[in-house]
């Protein structure tokens, strides 16, 4: 889709069931961040920006997929969708995925970060 305003990307989450990531070059995991808020399940590949972000995935809506494997992506994803009406999504919470910090939080560590390697 491109480029989206924030009303449009969260009315698109709204209305998805699953978040399939096939992305292997993130640094950080925003989109995944959002759909697992936006209590989606996610299927993405098993790469360290989403082992490092959502250490608790165990407990959360998210499936990473051994990096090129790509029939047990589609067969997680595919699950996924079939079982998309036996999930409960009310029991996924920021504090289930590993994200105990506000925006402004992970802010003021960023320019920490960039201050002290400067």
């Amino acid at each position: 889709r491109g480029i989206v305003s924030e009303e449009e990307k969260i009315d698109l989450y709204s209305r998805a069931k699953v978040f399939l990531f096939p992305s292997l070059f993130e640094g950080f995991g925003i989109a995944v961040g959002e759909a697992l808020s936006a209590k989606m399940l996610v299927i993405a590949w098993k790469i360290p920006a989403f082992e490092e972000r959502f250490p608790c995935q165990s407990k959360a809506n998210l499936r990473l997929v051994k990096v090129g494997d790509k029939e047990l992506f589609v067969k997680n994803a595919l699950k996924a969708i079939e079982d998309y009406d036996k999930l409960d999504p009310s029991g996924v919470s920021t504090e289930n995925i590993g994200i105990t910090q506000t925006w402004d939080e992970v802010g003021k560590s960023v320019v920490n970060a960039l201050e002290t390697t400067i």
